[in-house]
């Protein structure tokens, strides 16, 4: 009788494989996960990437850019867009000096909506309130150099007097009495706001962060560039004639009217010749630059698993690049995907993992090879991982 192999439970298991859990495990990518940091492959989209953010900024060009990032289903778009939020945010905070925000989708209960998605996505689970807490203290500050040579002029009339707009220095003068969470909640997104007067009240605010403001020694923006990240555009596909119009006109609106350090990054699911289907001519004649993340080559999925399990290591550096897996191991793993994409690794592989635990190996004695995968059914599991 055939002796049953001794598993190890996941923690253990993990822990003699020097990794703190199962690395390719699907968890919400928040703002503080580390992983939303991690960019494996596809080097030469994020170079083009890389550089559509840059410009938008104050110190390098401080244009403003829609950028359009889209491939097939599973390729890395949403990822790629966590991954730009991390970047301004987190990992060059100094060098931006921005501020981002992302909608997942501009689908709410059954609705296409700005309004409604603006409200669940930016008011709800962005930093905006703090942003325009932040923002109206840097009011503050212009308004007490601008009295060192105008004593005793009310706040108001100072914001119209170095804000030359009547829109933009209406609303800083929302900003400067909204002294509260709920204030700055409602000034957001005021009561039976419609969709494009919500358009123009965010541009109004972006406008506002990155505008450059000469009073006294004060000469700088508040903020060197402004990024909106929309998420799941290919939801138009199914959307109704009427629905799509809005949404066009709505990017159009909003792109037309934040002329000066605004990045604008719309993500779907799409081919190169499908594009045309979501959006009018008139919103790709403003594209600055699509970006397209094909499928990976063999080689850039091995780079991508090794990236990811030595992200997650528990001490490093690990001699064993692949460890639980030899090479040999990851080369019969990603043999058997059909259209590699991150999304397909990461699946594949959390699977693979918990079939290698269950199967009876044991980390710290030795590492899965491609005999293993085979002699315990594993390989043949590999196709069918669904996406």
């Amino acid at each position: 009788m055939t002796k049953e192999p001794a598993i190890l439970s996941p923690k253990d298991f993990y822990s003699a494989g020097n990794l703190k859990t199962n690395p390719f495990r699907q968890n919400p990518l928040l703002d503080s996960d580390p992983r939303a940091g991690i960019w494996v492959g596809y080097e030469t989209e994020k170079t083009e990437f890389i550089r559509a953010l840059n410009q938008c900024r104050a110190d390098f060009i401080g244009n403003s850019n829609l950028v359009l990032l889209y491939g097939e289903l599973g390729a890395g778009k949403t990822h790629a867009l966590m991954w730009a939020r991390h970047e301004i945010l987190v990992e060059k905070k100094d060098t931006y000096n921005a501020v981002v925000y992302h909608i997942g989708t501009l689908r709410n209960d059954d609705k296409i909506s700005f309004t409604a998605t603006f409200s669940r996505d930016v008011v709800g689970k962005s930093e905006i309130v703090n942003d325009i807490h932040g923002f109206r203290q840097f009011l503050d500050e212009l308004c007490i150099e601008y009295r060192k040579t105008h004593a005793g002029t009310e706040k108001d009339k100072i914001l119209e007097a170095i804000i030359p707009s009547r829109e933009l220095s209406g609303l800083a003068k929302e900003i400067v009495h909204a002294e509260d969470d709920d204030a700055v909640e409602a000034l957001l997104v005021p009561p039976k706001i419609g969709e494009f007067g919500m358009v123009s009240r965010f541009a109004a605010l972006i406008n506002l962060f990155v505008m450059d403001f000469q009073v006294g020694n004060i000469d700088r923006s508040w903020k060197k560039a402004a990024y909106l990240l929309i998420d799941e555009l290919n939801l138009l596909v199914d959307a109704t004639a009427k629905e799509q119009r809005m949404t066009n006109e709505i990017i159009r609106n909003l792109y037309d009217s934040c002329p000066n350090r605004f990045g604008f990054v719309l993500g779907f699911t799409a081919s190169v010749a499908s594009v045309s289907l979501f959006f009018d001519e008139w919103v790709i004649s403003r594209v600055s630059r699509q970006i397209v993340m094909q499928t990976l080559p063999q080689h850039e999925a091995k780079e991508f698993i090794k990236g990811i399990l030595n992200f997650d290591r528990a001490s490093k550096p690990e001699a064993k690049a692949f460890k639980p897996f030899d090479e040999g191991a990851i080369d019969a793993i990603v043999s058997q995907m059909n259209s590699i994409t991150p999304r397909r690794i990461m699946k594949t592989m959390e699977r693979v993992l918990e079939m290698v635990r269950n199967a009876g190996l044991d980390p710290k004695t030795k590492v899965a090879t491609s005999a293993f995968l085979d002699e315990h059914g594993i390989t043949d599991e590999i196709a069918a991982v669904p996406l």
